[in-house]
């Protein structure tokens, strides 16, 4: 077992804690626990585990407890799932040092707390970022807007910004991004025309936050 490099038990209705004896598997690479009855915490002893590039407990929404520091520090991480769980924390304002390529990060309705770190932006690799749902506040990193990898960007409700237009940078504004989803209501701007035509565009167009009109 100590060479087991893969874990998929997704949707197999486990119950109980993680076993803090997962941090043993040397050579695991992914640790795939979604859509199960899991309760407790995330164990510490998962930051042993210096080959792992996906940890998902997406969906154990009987998970709770803080996020260990030393997970936020598995520099290998790629894909990391905490939504739809009672985890709770907030995000290391050094995230881009920590988890250099991470490349999805979801936390949708989660309990996770704090802002959003503006070094988020510094994450070459990072194609998805969910943020709805959540109860992170203040401002909306300006940097953000401008980040050349992101395909998906969800924003939740309590968090404020203004939505840059491509005449107000240097760079375009998400060059690349497919989808877009904006719940706040304290977020302000126009959308730029080059978002108009993005695959999912979901936002309350408002007084303060508008565009894409027909």
């Amino acid at each position: 077992m100590t060479s087991l490099e893969s874990l998929g038990l997704g949707f197999a209705s486990l119950s109980g804690t993680i076993p803090s004896e997962l941090g043993n598997l040397q050579q695991l690479e992914t640790s795939e626990l979604r859509d199960n009855d899991l309760s407790g915490t995330l164990p510490s002893d998962l930051s042993r585990l210096h080959k792992l590039n996906t940890l998902d407990v997406l969906g154990n929404r009987q998970m709770n407890g803080t996020v260990p520091t030393n997970i936020w520090k598995l520099s290998t991480l790629e894909f990391l799932y905490l939504a739809l769980t009672g985890v709770s924390g907030t995000i290391p304002m050094d995230i881009a040092d920590t988890l250099p390529n991470l490349s999805w990060f979801q936390i949708d309705e989660s309990l996770l707390t704090g802002t959003i770190p503006p070094s988020l932006a510094d994450l070459r690799h990072l194609k998805t970022l969910i943020l709805k749902g959540t109860h992170l506040t203040g401002p909306i990193p300006n940097s953000l807007w401008t980040a050349d990898a992101l395909e998906l960007f969800s924003l939740g409700v309590m968090v404020h910004g203004h939505i840059p237009s491509n005449d107000d940078t240097e760079l375009t504004v998400l060059p690349n991004l497919r989808r877009l989803h904006i719940e706040s209501p304290t977020v302000t701007g126009r959308i730029p025309q080059t978002l108009c035509g993005i695959e999912t565009l979901l936002f309350l167009c408002s007084k303060t936050l508008c565009g894409c009109e027909q």
